[in-house]
């Protein structure tokens, strides 16, 4: 998780959305083969196109740099085992996200 999301960041830093989106789909990627969830993969990758749509508009406004920063912190809270964190850093993503669908902004 940690190598994608380095790659993620150096890809927005450097403004290349192709490089950055395929890094994000790396990290998550990696989330889900974790949770080791076949009905959560599924359904994640049923929904790519409106997830996607979403990450587009998410990126457009910081750059992808609070995406980076969840990352890192996800992936922490992850090698922790500190799931109430992971909890807490699910939920925050699902807000913002609805934040941008509300504001019609994705």
């Amino acid at each position: 998780m940690r190598a994608a999301n380095h790659r993620f960041q150096r890809a927005a830093a450097a403004g290349d959305l192709d490089a950055a989106l395929a890094a994000d789909d790396e990290f998550h990627d990696v989330m889900l083969a974790r949770a080791g969830n076949a009905a959560l993969t599924r359904a994640a990758h049923e929904q790519s196109d409106v997830l996607r749509r979403l990450e587009l508009a998410q990126f457009g406004f910081d750059g992808g740099t609070a995406s980076g920063e969840r990352h890192r912190r996800f992936a922490d809270a992850c090698a922790a085992r500190d799931l109430p964190l992971v909890r807490d850093l699910t939920a925050q993503v699902r807000s913002s996200l609805a934040d941008h669908l509300s504001k019609g902004t994705a």
